[in-house]
């Protein structure tokens, strides 16, 4: 983990550590979308700071997103554990839902998130939660209920609330949540199995996942199923899914690929979409500097999403303190 800036007191009742997450890109694209031409981006400028107040039990984490137009507060949560086995989290973070997307931004192998995880995944809001993380970590637990309209909100927009539940299990012990974990020395053959699922009014979405790490190899699956029962007497039904392999070579190249799949409209003619990617990472000081290239194939009709076929080519430079 990137050290930042820290400060500590003796008796460690205050901590109190500066950092930041940096990344940019260039994409060069065949598409016409305007939104998806050729271009550079600052992909995210996120300083981060983090803590614990009285006890080190009580920990705070605040994170801005600076890196667009128009700058959004993403964390502001407050973490009372005082025992591994229950804790409780208040504020706005992120829901569990998914292990990709609960494992940290730069700890991710690809430079985004699958297009499944992107379709499906509840993001951040504002909420409660319980938690813990029992005998050692074998076993993981997230119970939670959120306003449900996203992050950087007061209030709720309607009279209902995002109700989430995510369960793990890790029987050869803990896996981090970190998509490189042969980055920090030999990594012994670990697996986690995990459900969670969601509900809010008429809209029930489920989901599993597997990771699997041994050594310089991983693999993470996720499958996920939407029921919505709004829009007509018969319910609507989506479904996603994708697979990822990674393989970490000479210490500091690693060669990953990934699969996924989207269909919104599940019994309709319309067929979904799908696509592929292959990524080239190089680990110039481990997640502090990587150095990422990525061609991303993407196959369906526009009529799916407005994208269609899409080719795109970007490499992606990585500073996190």
């Amino acid at each position: 983990m990137a050290k930042g800036l820290e400060l500590k007191e003796r008796s460690g009742r205050f901590s109190l550590k500066l950092g930041a997450l940096l990344q940019f890109r260039y994409e060069a694209s065949d598409s016409d979308n305007p939104d998806r031409r050729s271009r550079f981006l600052t992909r995210m400028v996120r300083p981060q700071l983090r803590g614990n107040l009285l006890v080190p039990w009580i920990r705070f984490f605040v994170q801005p997103e600076l890196g667009t137009s128009q700058p959004k507060l993403l964390d502001l949560e407050v973490d009372f554990v005082p025992h591994e086995a229950i804790g409780l989290r208040a504020g706005q973070f992120l829901t569990p839902f998914s292990r990709a997307f609960l494992t940290p931004v730069p700890k991710l192998q690809f430079p985004d998130f699958s297009v499944a995880n992107d379709a499906f995944r509840a993001g951040r809001d504002t909420g409660a939660m319980l938690f813990g993380r029992p005998f050692g970590g074998l076993l993981e637990y997230d119970l939670a209920v959120f306003n449900g309209n996203g992050i950087d909100k007061d209030g709720n927009d309607d009279d209902l609330m995002l109700w989430m539940g995510r369960l793990a299990l890790n029987p050869l012990g803990a896996l981090p949540y970190d998509e490189v974990p042969g980055l920090e020395g030999s990594a012994p053959f670990r697996v986690a199995l995990g459900v969670n699922g969601y509900v809010s009014g008429t809209r029930k979405t489920l989901g599993a996942d597997l990771a699997a790490s041994w050594h310089g190899f991983t693999l993470l699956a996720e499958v996920f199923r939407r029921t919505d029962s709004a829009a007509a007497a018969t319910a609507s039904e989506s479904f996603g899914a994708y697979v990822q392999l990674g393989a970490l070579l000479f210490e500091a190249v690693e060669l990953c690929t990934r699969a996924s799949v989207v269909d919104l409209a599940l019994g309709t003619p319309s067929p979904g979409f799908a696509v592929y990617e292959g990524l080239a990472n190089t680990y110039l000081a481990k997640h502090q500097l990587k150095v990422g290239l990525l061609f991303l194939h993407r196959e369906g009709r526009a009529e799916t999403d407005g994208e269609g076929q899409l080719d795109v080519l970007s490499l992606q430079l990585q500073l996190f303190i």
